[in-house]
């Protein structure tokens, strides 16, 4: 074979070679002919034209050579120029016809099947949308247009905005690449906050005074202070008791009772179906008194795990919090001795 299957055509014959080698060579031979003019069409045959006769039936190695002024492609199998890719001309596909809830794009050229990756750019209508959307690509059935994995909200593909899409396999994830019209960042100042204008817009609401809180007046966010909203001091009822004897009561639910008195005296904490404290109910005790304030559970009330069990407070103005954890169980904290 004149071509060695690395690019590399050899002649057959040299036709002064054999005139100098004498008869019978000398004289031109049908079939050395034949042979030479065959190995040359075989080769023709193989070899690619510029103007495009030929198709390649292998790969065509280049040696780290380029094709260089090629044309841009338009279809799916064609090059892609540099041109094309870097202004996005494979993946932009226009202005999206269809309706403002069921969006059509037309990339060129037109994709045959949607691969997990495959990405659009598109420029939206005139119409924002309603509420959930779908995308039809090239045609191809369409796909739910997601934000975030969600469906997209009235408003997600807003009117003449630019967005981009990523199919993850079953929808097309959408970004804007455009803010709303007329955005602007209104925050100017540590602290301010962004509420919507009575217009709908975005607007600064700026860091309220020292000691005031955010709020609403039923129709407006705002700063305002304790008292203009009718927010109470948050005060609790002291329950005075000089007597050698005291059993709590539901009135004393949250607040405080004190002991005063100069003799040793006891603060009792009834059972549940004596007095029903809400579970939770937190009641603080000082002995303001020189004499020793002794706290004590009923019979049946659990005291820390002890039953009908008490502690002293350990001096005057001192004081413990006792905390209803169940029907008939409670827990003392506070400056006390050992629960017996």
């Amino acid at each position: 074979m004149p071509l060695n299957g690395s690019g590399t055509f050899s002649r057959l014959y040299n036709w002064a070679t054999d005139l100098a080698s004498g008869a019978p060579n000398h004289f031109i031979q049908a079939d050395r002919m034949d042979a030479e003019q065959d190995g040359i069409a075989t080769a023709l045959s193989t070899a690619l034209y510029k103007d495009g006769q030929q198709t390649s039936t292998a790969n065509q190695p280049m040696g780290g050579f380029k094709h260089t002024n090629v044309a841009a492609g338009s279809a799916a199998n064609d090059y892609a120029d540099v041109a094309s890719v870097q202004d996005g001309s494979y993946v932009w596909c226009g202005t999206a016809t269809g309706t403002a809830d069921a969006i059509a794009l037309t990339p060129s050229p037109a994709v045959t099947a949607l691969v997990t990756g495959m990405e659009f750019r598109w420029k939206a209508s005139a119409n924002a949308n309603t509420g959930a959307t779908t995308i039809a690509v090239s045609g191809l059935s369409t796909v739910a247009a997601e934000r975030n994995d969600a469906a997209l909200a009235a408003g997600d593909h807003a009117a003449n905005k630019y967005y981009r899409g990523v199919y993850d396999g079953t929808a097309i994830q959408i970004t804007q690449d455009s803010q709303a019209a007329g955005y602007s960042d209104p925050i100017t100042t540590q602290g301010d906050v962004i509420r919507g204008s009575s217009g709908g817009a975005a607007e600064r609401l700026a860091l309220g005074a020292t000691n005031t809180v955010l709020s609403s007046d039923g129709t407006d966010a705002l700063f305002q202070t304790l008292a203009t909203i009718g927010a109470a001091e948050i005060t609790r009822t002291i329950n005075s008791q000089t007597g050698t004897t005291y059993t709590l009561v539901l009135g004393d639910a949250g607040d405080i009772v004190t002991m005063s008195n100069a003799s040793a005296n006891t603060l009792t904490i009834p059972t549940n179906a004596s007095v029903a404290f809400t579970v939770g109910t937190q009641i603080e005790v000082i002995m303001l008194g020189v004499g020793t304030t002794t706290v004590t559970g009923d019979t049946g009330v659990t005291v820390n795990g002890v039953s009908a069990g008490g502690a002293d407070i350990d001096a005057q103005y001192k004081g413990v919090s006792l905390v209803k954890l169940a029907a008939d169980t409670w827990v003392m904290v506070g400056a006390h001795g050992v629960i017996a």
